[in-house]
């Protein structure tokens, strides 16, 4: 029986230009990644780190499950989420505004993306006016 080749239309996350591509999926395996000629800004264009996603998302030594460091450095691998392993705590924060800054900087063209995720940090570190370039 042969597997059906499927193209799928996406974006690149290495970094902040999003360039449109088209995935080559055969059998769940990421076979091929092209510049997706009908996106809006990159019109097909795609960097040389884009088309490698495949050789990173196939990696034999790619991790697929979490690692937990046990009390002896050893790692252990887990299964499941691992969001679910993360500790959620309030992170203390002085009192005095003038003895600790957070600097957050982001590369042109991701800035509404990453403020987003930026915005959950300060919060959860109890920041009231976080600090942002324009």
């Amino acid at each position: 029986m042969l597997a059906a080749m499927e193209t799928r239309r996406s974006f690149c996350r290495i970094c902040a230009a999003y360039c449109g591509i088209r995935a080559e999926i055969e059998n769940g395996r990421l076979l091929a990644v092209r510049g997706d000629p009908e996106h809006a800004l990159s019109r097909g264009y795609s960097c040389v780190k884009g088309r490698r996603i495949p050789a990173a998302v196939n990696h034999p030594e790619r991790l697929r499950a979490c690692l937990v460091r046990e009390p002896g450095g050893e790692f252990a691998t887990e299964r499941g989420p691992c969001r679910s392993m993360i500790p959620v705590s309030r992170v203390a924060m002085p009192s005095s505004a003038s003895s600790l800054g957070i600097a957050a900087n982001s590369p042109p063209g991701s800035r509404t993306r990453q403020a987003r995720s930026r915005s959950g940090w300060f919060t959860a570190a109890g920041m009231r006016r976080p600090f942002t370039q324009l």
